[in-house]
């Protein structure tokens, strides 16, 4: 199955507990995902997240949204005037 859209679920900010359940459902459908780390309040992951194609969705901390936006992910967008994040 193409999914147009990639999951990038950061993995140092929920319990494992709440992660876990996202990264099974995501597997169970075969829809592509990558874990990431942030370091917190920086433009910096902690681990090596690649190039991602197409569409999307980071799962995570605002500044999971950010760094994502710096990295020209399109799908989901962060406004830093009003502090909101939506779908694009």
């Amino acid at each position: 199955m193409n999914h147009p859209v990639t999951w990038v679920v950061q993995s140092n900010f929920l319990d494992r507990d709440q992660i876990n359940p996202v990264v099974e459902a995501l597997k169970a459908n075969d829809i592509p995902y990558h874990l990431a780390e942030v370091i917190p309040f920086s433009d910096e992951f902690n681990n090596v997240v690649p190039e991602i194609e197409g569409r999307v969705i980071p799962y995570g901390a605002t500044s999971l949204v950010k760094n994502g936006r710096r990295r020209g992910w399109s799908g989901v967008y962060f406004n830093e005037d009003t502090f909101s994040m939506y779908a694009a």
